[in-house]
């Protein structure tokens, strides 16, 4: 305590010693996930494989065809594998690790396919 704390009222020195005694903590806690960098973007999707994966959210089942079209149209020598190819499932069970009834990851299944690219959302 410095003489001007000596100045203050007894409930204030009580508030200042109390408050001195806590350190602060984060709510929202430690990271427990370590981020990792993908492999960057493509220069170009010319001649590349694009696979389009689902989870049954916002008419993907309408617009995914659209959208294969479209690249189709742009980029004339790009495949596109549609979602149709891959199994339906929720994007939090979309992990590397996370086997199907075969035994394979979904990463197996996009490197069978020779997947450039991944598109597994329409902006719904």
């Amino acid at each position: 305590m410095t003489e001007q704390d000596d100045n203050v009222g007894p409930r204030l020195k009580y508030i200042k010693e109390v408050l001195t005694l806590y350190e602060v903590v984060s709510p929202v806690g430690r990271a427990i996930i370590k981020a990792v960098s993908g492999e960057g973007h493509l220069d170009t999707l010319e001649g590349k494989t694009i696979c389009q994966v689902w989870n049954r959210e916002y008419r993907g089942d309408e617009l995914f065809p659209l959208i294969a079209e479209e690249l189709r149209r742009r980029y004339p020598k790009t495949k596109v594998i549609p979602y149709t190819d891959f199994p339906l499932d929720d994007v939090p069970k979309w992990q590397a690790v996370k086997k199907d009834a075969t035994g394979k990851t979904y990463s197996d299944l996009l490197k069978e396919k020779g997947c450039d690219a991944v598109m597994s959302g329409n902006g719904g």
